[in-house]
């Protein structure tokens, strides 16, 4: 997880696959710029098969300022799941659900992004579509070996 602070006021939250329930958690306590999620939020509550209750709790980062990206086929945290907890983050207010595919940026300046797009197949990686957004080693590239992710990472990052 970064957090980057650029002032007092402003501050920056990028987390990254396992620390997301640590980045969720600051961004209910402390307002960030931006909190995106890669992969996640992956905090389900198996017995009632839904959003675990704490991220429909009221927090100091406004839904408008939280971005997540899901892979269609990540098997560990499905993307209906993803878009579940998604919207008991509020993140419905920010836009429909997005397919980044066959679009270019912005995206309809949605806060709720998928892809399907075929993971690195040098990857090694256990999960490789769960980390395909984000993980160097299952990033798929371009024919000039540049990240085919390089939109999305500008867009979620650089407002």
């Amino acid at each position: 997880m970064d957090l980057v602070l650029t002032s007092e006021d402003r501050r920056t939250l990028d987390q990254m696959l396992r620390q997301t329930t640590l980045s969720q958690a600051i961004a209910k306590r402390v307002r960030v710029d931006r909190a995106v999620y890669f992969g996640a939020p992956p905090d389900w509550n198996m017995q009632r098969d839904a959003p675990a209750l704490w991220l429909g709790m009221p927090g100091a980062t406004d839904a408008s300022r939280q971005f997540g990206v899901v892979h269609l086929r990540d098997n560990i945290v499905p993307a209906a799941r993803a878009d579940a907890n998604w919207r008991q983050l509020g993140m419905e207010a920010g836009g429909p659900v997005v397919l980044i595919d066959a679009t270019s940026a912005p995206w309809s300046n949605t806060h709720r992004l998928t892809t399907d797009l075929p993971f690195n197949p040098s990857s090694t990686a256990q999960n490789p579509y769960h980390g395909s957004p984000v993980t160097d080693a299952s990033t798929p590239l371009d024919a000039q070996g540049q990240p085919r992710y390089r939109a999305l990472w500008r867009y979620l990052a650089y407002p």
